[in-house]
């Protein structure tokens, strides 16, 4: 009697185990299920909002081969380098420069005011609790230059600024921008002058690192508690044809044979339907680091 019931038990055992594992493999399954369907209607659905209805990617690709050399550059449109050591810094609003500092661009806050003699070394100790209260306040620098281009498609290009800005030119706001990977590119037409012109940047008060986008280990991840701000890249000021190049899309197809992806898109400037044809040049160079040009 004690066998059959031991039987019994087992048997009711490896029924419930059988069930539980069964449960357990359709659970699973259908939780495999349910992500993958999750995963292709979130792609459909961001492939249908307005910021993701195709990718650069999508169009026939045209195989060029590349050249080992520097190349040339076709390019002879008007193009002036803002950066250098003529730059004025001030906390003193933006019509006051009695009290600026003499800087080089590009270049952050902090630096300047440490290179200047207004603050210690920001790496040093507490250094850098002194130079962040400072980047509370709103920061002006001023640039002046002459302009000698055609007057036509003028762009003052800016690649690099943290975080928060309004740019003026000869007195008048021509723009804002806010995040410091690239931009802003504006259109500065009508607001340029032949000779002499005087460019003011505003750089507002930082921001927390989750209402920006910026480098957020600079805010106290590690051992460092300063908040980038400044110009840290470089200013141009360019003549433009009607027909300009858009910022080039890349992507590696493969590391071993040096195979890459680019799609450029052309924009006209002019507003108009112009058809060009021509010959489109381009440079493969390192940026920060040595290695060959092609």
């Amino acid at each position: 009697m004690s066998v059959r019931s031991n039987n019994r038990y087992i048997w009711n055992r490896r029924f419930r185990i059988r069930i539980a594992a069964a449960v357990l493999t359709l659970v699973l399954a259908l939780s495999l299920g349910a992500v993958a369907v999750f995963a292709r209607s979130m792609a459909d659905a961001e492939r249908s909002t307005s910021m993701k209805t195709d990718s650069p990617m999508d169009k026939a690709p045209e195989e060029i081969s590349l050249r080992a050399g520097k190349g040339t550059d076709p390019d002879q449109n008007y193009r002036l380098v803002l950066d250098g050591g003529d730059w004025l810094l001030s906390d003193q609003g933006r019509n006051d420069w009695s009290k600026a500092y003499t800087v080089v661009v590009p270049v952050s806050i902090a630096t300047a005011l440490y290179k200047a003699g207004a603050i210690g070394d920001p790496t040093v100790g507490l250094n850098d609790a002194a130079a962040k209260e400072l980047l509370k306040r709103d920061w002006y620098y001023k640039k002046s230059f002459n302009y000698s281009g055609t007057g036509h498609n003028v762009y003052l290009n800016f690649e690099g600024v943290a975080d928060r800005m309004e740019v003026f030119l000869n007195g008048v706001k021509v723009g804002e921008h806010q995040g410091m990977f690239g931009g802003p590119y504006i259109d500065v037409s009508g607001n340029i002058k032949q000779g002499a012109n005087e460019l003011v940047v505003h750089l507002k008060p930082y921001v927390d690192y989750t209402r920006t986008v910026v480098f957020n280990c600079s805010y106290a991840w590690h051992y460092a508690d300063l908040p980038p701000l400044g110009i840290w890249n470089s200013v141009t000021v360019t003549d433009k044809t009607d027909v300009a190049l858009d910022h080039p899309f890349i992507t590696t197809v493969s590391h071993e044979t040096g195979t890459l992806d680019l799609s450029v898109d052309l924009v006209d400037l002019a507003g108009g339907q112009t058809l060009v044809n021509g010959t489109l040049y381009g440079t493969i160079k390192p940026k920060n680091f040595e290695g060959g040009a092609y």
